[in-house]
């Protein structure tokens, strides 16, 4: 998270002197291990004060162009991170912020003064990308924010001050992944509702929602997918009188602040993994064929700390997380991108319907600043994390809404307490979405042609009322796009193209 506090030189002159001060906190969502933690942060963190003195012009009676400020961040090889734009205005007008040049490097996501930049995958060096602000009648200077990326460490520092062997991190977090004893009763693991063949989503897609431990027992919601997820950024308030609204978080309404906060979440719900409390779970550790391993890394008494060793198996599970098994850029698309394919006439015309006609770029274009031509690896999420009430109808066989006709998802709305937010889900990610159906949060549509045509026709043809009828998305063109069947099929092809080989 990037705070910036401003200055004023406090002697008066004709030229006062704004100092801009900037405290970079990097929460690394790092593929190599790295972890951030629920409550605050496991990983490396740095503190990098970064001064740059500016000089403004002196007043005058026309309108003075906002001032635009250069920042340093640093992270490591594929990790992400959240910067903020800062700018000022002489008449405080609203600002609103544009990239000028975007990173070589890496890819950047921007909402209003946000933005997200994840390093390509393997990158080591120097990147930036500039941007200017606007305040409704002139640009500000063209600002820079430079960042050094490093090479990724060998070690990772957890949030009690522990440092271990990543790889012996990550492998234990694949065993614990994968324990099917880790339910109650024994028989779901982590992978039963992530599994990696099916674009780490259920593959029992007979249902809309997946089917806990005891056989009998289903989730209000259809299970997310669990790849890219390090990408999510950490939850973001809305600021007061800004535009941006709420942002990240994992789970689809935002609860979750980190993987490492994710992964408690299954082992004790009682319609998930059923565990009755965090000691049952590490009880279990405690019997396992890899409990050597986990004492090797984390101390021979480890597992008499149930506490202690609740947040370590988090910890173990979000880093195998953030591997590159579950963010593997390597569809079709990444290789088009990366200059190795060619798309077939049917996807480039439907990647131009995802980008113009189909609107779909609006929530699902975290390259909407420009995508990066040069990258020779394009690590687009297809995602801008938002949330939005898209007016995704109630599904009549949907488990709760079965038990009880009356069910409402409020979503993000049940999170915030804010009525604003009913209905509203995160935006997910688009990539390997030929693999996870069902879709949307009530698992209402079986087919990705069904989405297409929800989004084509909604506030035409399609006749199903939203399952919350405030707060519904009019942006965009959505409900009204007019496809045509022809332009159906070639939009389907570019989607399926983000699948992962």
């Amino acid at each position: 998270m990037l705070i910036n506090t401003l200055f004023f030189n406090s002697k008066k002159s004709a030229n006062p002197t704004l100092l801009s001060v900037a405290v970079l906190t990097l929460s690394a969502l790092t593929l190599s291990g790295c972890n951030s933690d629920d409550s605050s942060n496991d990983s490396i963190t740095e503190v990098i004060p970064v001064v740059t003195q500016i000089t403004q012009p002196t007043a005058n009676s026309i309108n003075q162009a906002p001032i635009a400020f250069d920042n340093v961040v640093t992270l490591q090889s594929n990790e992400t991170i959240t910067i903020t734009l800062v700018a000022t205005d002489n008449e405080s007008s609203p600002l609103t912020y544009t990239i000028e040049n975007s990173s070589e490097n890496g890819v950047i996501s921007q909402n209003d003064d946000t933005v997200i930049y994840t390093t390509n995958n393997n990158f080591i060096g120097s990147d930036s990308f500039t941007f200017i602000a606007n305040d409704g009648d002139d640009n500000s200077n063209i600002a820079t924010i430079s960042i050094e990326v490093l090479a990724p460490s060998l070690t990772t520092t957890l949030l009690d001050g522990s440092i271990v062997d990543t790889a012996m991190l990550v492998n234990l977090g694949n065993l614990l992944y994968h324990d099917t004893n880790l339910s109650s009763p024994i028989g779901q693991s982590c992978a039963s509702c992530h599994d990696l063949n099916t674009g780490f989503d259920d593959p029992n897609t007979a249902n809309p929602t997946s089917v806990g431990a005891d056989g009998s027992s289903f989730g209000t919601r259809n299970s997310p997918t669990a790849s890219y997820s390090a990408h999510i950024p950490a939850p973001q308030n809305p600021v007061p009188g800004g535009t941006q609204g709420f942002m990240g978080g994992l789970f689809l309404d935002g609860r979750a602040a980190s993987l490492e906060e994710q992964a408690k979440g299954p082992f004790l719900n009682p319609v998930e993994m059923g565990n009755a409390s965090a000691s049952e779970v590490i009880s279990k550790v405690a019997q396992s064929t890899y409990a050597t391993e986990f004492e090797l890394l984390f101390g021979d008494d480890v597992l008499l700390e149930t506490d202690r060793a609740y947040n370590y198996v988090a910890d173990a599970i979000a880093a195998f997380e953030r591997t590159s098994l579950f963010s593997p850029f390597s569809s079709k698309f990444d290789q088009v991108q990366a200059g190795t394919a060619v798309f077939t006439n049917a996807e480039r015309q439907g990647q131009d319907i995802f980008n113009n006609k189909g609107d779909c770029q609006r929530c699902h274009g975290t390259n909407a600043v420009g995508a990066n031509t040069n990258n020779t690896n394009n690590s687009e999420i297809f995602s801008d994390f938002s949330y939005k009430n898209i007016g995704v109808p109630s599904n009549p066989l949907l488990p709760a809404f079965i038990e009880d006709p009356l069910f409402i998802d409020l979503g993000l709305g049940a999170q915030s307490g804010n009525d604003r937010n009913d209905g509203q889900f995160r935006v997910s990610t688009l990539r390997n979405i030929a693999h996870t159906a069902p879709y949307m949060h009530n698992g209402v549509f079986t087919t990705l042609r069904e989405v297409i045509n929800f989004y084509n026709t909604r506030d035409t043809t399609f006749t199903d009322a939203p399952e919350v009828n405030q707060n519904v998305d009019q942006g965009g063109r959505i409900g009204e796009l007019n496809l045509t069947e022809n332009e159906i099929d070639n939009l389907m092809a570019f989607l399926e193209t983000l699948s992962d080989e």
